[in-house]
C-alpha cells in the first residue's frame, strides 16, 4: 500500500478511497488539496472495480478507481495493475495494456516492463470517459518459455 506523503489529511484519503476493494491501494493526496466538504463527497464518491484474467499459472489484475458524476461523463481517477506469477519463474518485463474506447481518440495506457511481484503498480492517471468499450491485456514474462497471454473486455459502462 502506498504511504501518505506531504501530510495528507485522513478525511481526504477516506473520501478518495470510498468504495475501494480491501486489496486495492488508495493513492496519497497532496497536502495542497483541501479536504472535501460533506456536500462534495455526497455528490461524487469514488468507486473501484477490479478485473482479472489468468493463463499459464499467472494471474493479472486491473484496478480502476473512478468517480461517477451526475449528468457528466465518468472520471477515471487512476488505473493500476498487479501480476501474481504463482510458481512460475519470470522477470519484470511483462506487458500490460489498458484501452478505453470511451475516449476520443481511444486512450491506451501500456507498459512493457510490468513487475510480476504480486504488488499494485501505477499504470495511468486521470481522464474523463463517455460510453465505449474498455478492456485490458497481459503478456506475462515466463522464464525460458513462451509468454502466456490473456485479455478481457468487461463492458462499455464502468460498474
Amino acid at each position: 500500500m502506498h504511504l501518505m506523503r506531504g501530510g495528507a489529511t485522513a478525511a481526504a484519503v477516506v473520501a478518495l478511497s470510498g468504495g475501494l476493494l480491501a486489496s486495492a491501494p488508495a493513492l496519497a493526496v497532496p497536502s495542497s488539496t483541501p479536504a472535501p466538504s460533506q456536500q462534495t463527497v455526497a455528490a461524487a464518491v469514488s468507486k473501484g472495480a477490479t478485473w482479472q484474467c489468468s493463463k499459464g499459472g499467472f494471474t493479472g489484475y486491473i484496478y480502476v478507481n473512478y468517480t461517477r458524476q451526475s449528468g457528466r461523463p465518468d472520471k477515471v481517477n487512476w488505473v493500476q495493475y498487479k501480476i501474481v506469477k504463482g510458481r512460475n519463474r519470470g522477470g519484470d518485463k511483462a506487458d500490460v495494456t489498458w484501452a478505453d474506447g470511451g475516449v476520443a481518440p481511444r486512450l491506451v495506457y501500456k507498459t512493457h516492463r510490468a513487475k510480476q511481484d504480486g504488488q499494485w503498480h501505477w499504470l495511468g492517471g486521470s481522464y474523463g470517459r463517455g460510453g465505449g468499450a474498455y478492456g485490458f491485456s497481459f503478456i506475462f514474462d515466463k522464464y525460458h518459455a513462451g509468454d502466456p497471454r490473456c485479455s478481457k473486455t468487461p463492458g462499455s459502462r464502468l460498474p
